[in-house]
């Protein structure tokens, strides 16, 4: 099954609300799936929020790192969200926080291996952000399932990790998204293989953050960015043509600290 990347179409399509848990969520399921992570988000922020085109309304404005944009709504189930989705999170954050801290001109295997596995997660998530549908219908050969779970069951089955189909056969298509999610991943760094990643550091002029990341690029500060085929200090042309690159392959949003400071982007505002 290949991932859904977004598409006008689906857009239009997409009138099907995300499957709501009981009241008070008892069993604590996350809702709001963020698809580039919360702690990446702050790094940028001022005064609380960071500021967002939004290329589909064409305006600017000032978010939260919980803003709607930057979050999926029970796109994939509870079980990827919170187990190995938050492992390679947290594994690329340590390795962040440890190249912000010393500022290695180029990161080690290891170090590269945690960062192109979460690109990799970034990245598909960005493309299956976007369900075409939020149900499966059972197969015309299904009469009826043998156990009809009640909501609390079927809950509790994903809070622990487990898929499970409705009495009348059908299954909520976030059940199968973790796997499709690891495929895309596996597509993904197939094409950065031996790869090393590097900072590349700006002494003028900012990065911007698209919502599906480009050409292995991955902006961690305004000023600092990880980058798979150069390393040291951009230009001011430099960054321009950084900026440029994810602009242009940015779907829905791009955010920064200060776009007016961001070159590269300013002929995305026509």
């Amino acid at each position: 099954m290949a991932c859904f990347p977004l598409s006008s179409a689906h857009l239009g399509l997409m009138k099907e609300r995300p499957e709501k848990t009981q009241k008070g969520n008892p069993h604590g399921l996350t809702v709001r799936q963020h698809v580039f992570p919360r702690a990446s988000i702050e790094r940028f922020a001022t005064g609380g929020g960071v500021e967002v085109h939004d290329l589909k309304r064409r305006t600017v404005r000032r978010a939260g790192p919980d803003d709607d944009l930057f979050c999926a709504d029970r796109a994939w189930a509870h079980g990827p969200e919170a187990g190995w989705m938050k492992e390679v999170e947290d594994a690329f954050q340590a390795v962040a926080e440890e190249a912000l801290r010393r500022r290695p001109p180029t990161l080690n295997d290891r170090q590269s291996g945690a960062i192109s596995e979460f690109y990799a997660l970034w990245q598909a998530r960005a493309e299956c952000r976007h369900l075409p549908m939020q149900t499966i219908p059972a197969s015309p050969d299904v009469l009826a399932m043998r156990r009809d779970y009640t909501a609390d069951e079927l809950e509790l089955l994903e809070k622990n990790g487990i898929s499970a189909f409705r009495g009348d056969g059908s299954m909520q298509l976030r059940h199968i998204m973790g796997p499709v999610i690891r495929l895309a991943m596996d597509r993904i760094k197939a094409q950065m293989v031996n790869r090393r990643w590097s900072l590349v550091e700006a002494p003028a002029g900012e990065f911007c953050v698209p919502d599906v990341p480009a050409h292995g690029i991955i902006p961690l500060t305004p000023s600092i960015a990880l980058h798979s085929t150069r390393a040291g200090t951009a230009s001011i042309n430099d960054v321009a043509e950084i900026n440029a690159v994810m602009g242009d392959c940015a779907r829905e949003y791009l955010f920064a600290r200060s776009l007016a400071d961001c070159p590269g982007i300013s002929h995305l505002s026509g």
